[in-house]
């Protein structure tokens, strides 16, 4: 495969199509800046992506990764996928906290939670669907520009309170949990405009999140909610 010739190129999509490396010519796509090689066979982090200082977003989900490289503290993107890898351990990535934006770890159940992500302080959008959690750590709130967290199908029985100091959430997705109930302090949060608590076992509906100011969509469907008076106080 060449790509000599290509160094204008700023998006590049080679996902689904066997790779186990990259091209020796590579590193000429200094101006890329996404790149989606989701669904190949690299079986170690290409550390040839490292290099492209220009890089702004890597999706490198569903590879059979077992190793990452040494410089992997030195990848720096605002935009990072690393969704259905095999049981593998992520090493931080130091440089890319400062300024990543949107995180993506799904589907991997069996993987040690990278605890690092709390340290993401601009991160604005989490997706950790699919990942067998039963809790939540408390060090969510070390997120405060987080605008959008994706929890669904995980193993989550309760929320921690401070979730309702993220003053920036927007959008709140806890489909398919075990959540049988949320804190009372939700009810308070200032930017929140939808929450999807769909296929969880709340008994008693949540009345009181009706006075949420900024809220404009609740799911509810699929509890065991008992019927309630919904007038507010």
């Amino acid at each position: 495969m060449r790509l000599v010739g290509r160094i204008r190129l700023t998006y590049l999509n080679m996902s689904h199509n066997r790779l186990s490396s990259l091209p020796s010519n590579f590193l000429y796509l200094e101006r890329l800046e996404n790149l989606l090689l989701a669904h190949n066979n690299f079986f170690s982090f290409p550390d040839e992506i490292i290099y492209l200082k220009k890089l702004k977003a890597i999706n490198i989900s569903g590879n059979p990764i077992h190793s990452f490289p040494d410089n992997f503290n030195n990848l720096k993107v605002q935009h990072l996928d690393l969704s259905y890898l095999p049981q593998v351990e992520i090493p931080e990535p130091s440089d890319c906290l400062v300024t990543l934006l949107d995180f993506r770890f799904s589907h991997n159940p069996s993987n040690p939670f990278p605890e690092w992500i709390f340290g993401a302080k601009r991160l604005e959008r989490l997706e950790l669907i699919e990942n067998s959690l039963r809790r939540l750590s408390e060090k969510i709130v070390n997120l405060s520009q987080l605008k959008t967290l994706n929890l669904r199908k995980n193993e989550l029985t309760s929320l921690p309170v401070n979730i309702a100091r993220l003053n920036y959430l927007v959008s709140l997705t806890l489909i398919d949990n075990h959540l049988r109930s949320i804190p009372h302090a939700m009810k308070y949060m200032k930017s929140i405009r939808r929450i999807d608590l769909s296929g969880n076992e709340i008994a008693i509906y949540p009345v009181w999140l009706l006075e949420n100011k900024s809220l404009t969509s609740l799911e509810m469907f699929d509890n065991p909610c008992f019927q309630q008076d919904l007038t507010l106080n």
